[in-house]
């Protein structure tokens, strides 16, 4: 009899809690036997060499034959291209940079792209100091700025924070490939004494350090068996995360560093 009621009680309860419950519809999902991917983009009268999203659009750096000959294009989601703009100077890839503006990276040159009215204008930006300060940074968190001094032919670089109001840089993390780094500096002892020689004097002259010059010389950062460093970092809201996988590490960063 205990157990009889014990039944009924929980089903009064259940009953009472389905009626409170709320139902929400779903959109329905198709799913299909096998993966296909989609087309984006397509064309036979060009090669795609690059692109980035633009709104609802595609900006893409195409071309016929090759870079030199290159072309910057808008084309909507139904693959039509609304504008093109002949580039003036041999082209390499296309560049989102940490303000939100995409550029054209050329040889000599840098544009930054602005869409009016569906029409693509260049602007001319100065090649120099966009490198060095533009290209280093990677995102921002209000007043602060997060950027590096990655070197991809050297396996140690750093991330810092530079604060606009306070005026002042803090470092973040230093990122070091410790294996990669000892192989690194061993070239130089498996240089010539010639050649050592010339590596010592092209430090001095530049104020860089002898192991450096000696990769380079002997070409280690050029071949397979040199990595370059990887540990990226990413702003989430107000949270820096950086990925050290050489500490097999995800650090989180908030508030003040």
């Amino acid at each position: 009899m205990k157990h009889k009621l014990f039944i009924l009680a929980m089903l009064i309860l259940y009953l009472k809690d389905a009626k409170s419950q709320k139902h929400y519809d779903l959109n329905p999902v198709t799913v299909y036997p096998h993966k296909s991917p989609d087309t984006v983009f397509g064309s036979w009268k060009f090669m795609v060499e690059d692109y980035e999203f633009y709104n609802d659009k595609l900006i893409l750096l195409t071309y016929e034959r090759n870079l030199e000959h290159a072309k910057v294009m808008l084309a909507d989601a139904s693959q039509k291209v609304l504008s093109g703009f002949d580039l003036p100077d041999e082209a390499e890839r296309l560049y989102k940079d940490y303000l939100g503006y995409i550029n054209v990276i050329c040889k000599e040159h840098i544009y930054r792209i602005s869409i009016v009215d569906n029409n693509i204008h260049l602007a001319s930006l100065p090649v120099r100091d966009y490198k060095n300060f533009i290209m280093p940074c990677i995102d921002t968190i209000e007043k602060d700025i997060y950027f590096s001094d990655y070197q991809k032919d050297y396996p140690v670089f750093n991330y810092y924070c530079y604060n606009t109001e306070k005026k002042q840089t803090t470092t973040i993390k230093t990122i070091s490939d410790a294996d990669e780094l000892r192989g690194y500096n061993m070239e130089y002892y498996f240089l010539k004494s010639n050649e050592k020689l010339i590596a010592r004097r092209l430090a001095d002259e530049y104020k860089v350090d002898k192991h450096k010059i000696a990769a380079v010389m002997s070409g280690l950062t050029t071949s397979v068996f040199y990595s370059p460093p990887y540990s990226p970092l990413f702003v989430m809201k107000d949270t820096v995360y950086v990925f050290d996988h050489y500490s097999n590490a995800i650090l989180k960063y908030t508030g003040k560093h």
